[in-house]
């Protein structure tokens, strides 16, 4: 319909809950939802939430690989692209065994070409990209899980990888 926004969300179940809060609450948007459980942007084999605790993130690369297709026929106007826990754990990517952090080269390499990639994506239609950040953790509940969580977004914003890319899209489009 005229005057309906077409929108493609990206990125872990965070992204489908905004894409499902869009499609039932925002009558002007139609919606698409092209992310996966536990699926940071990048491109991963597996993600680490803590010694012991891995997701194997194969359907990750494959739900990734269908996103130039999407974009084709959907033609969004904007895709949202929500990072949050998955984009700030470790990260193992493909052919490489080791384990990256924020902060280490490999990592901001493989992330910086996930900003080229999805830039391309967005470009290709014209679309906005917009990065959504890690929504706030809940910190009434003192659980291990609640205080490692912390502690892993406390550091990686003291890195401020996340705002190395927002300059990064934002110097590319200058």
């Amino acid at each position: 319909a005229a005057g309906t926004v077409h929108a493609m969300i990206i990125g872990d179940s965070w992204s489908y809950q905004i894409a499902k809060s869009l499609h039932d609450h925002a009558a002007d948007f139609a919606t698409v939802w092209a992310g996966y459980r536990n699926c940071p942007l990048v491109t991963v084999d597996q993600v680490r939430w803590w010694p012991g605790a891995e997701f194997d993130a194969v359907d990750c690369s494959a739900r990734q690989r269908e996103w130039p297709q999407i974009v084709a026929e959907f033609r969004p106007d904007i895709i949202l692209a929500v990072a949050t826990l998955p984009e700030l754990t470790e990260q193992r990517y493909p052919g490489d065994p080791e384990w990256h952090v924020i902060g280490d080269p490999v990592y901001a390499s493989a992330h910086e070409e996930m900003l080229a990639r999805v830039l391309q994506l967005a470009r290709s239609v014209d679309a906005q990209l917009v990065f959504l950040d890690t929504p706030g953790f809940q910190t009434e509940y003192r659980s291990g899980l609640t205080q490692a969580m912390e502690r892993a977004l406390r550091g990686a914003l003291m890195e401020a990888q996340v705002v190395l890319w927002l300059m990064d899209a934002t110097l590319r489009d200058l």
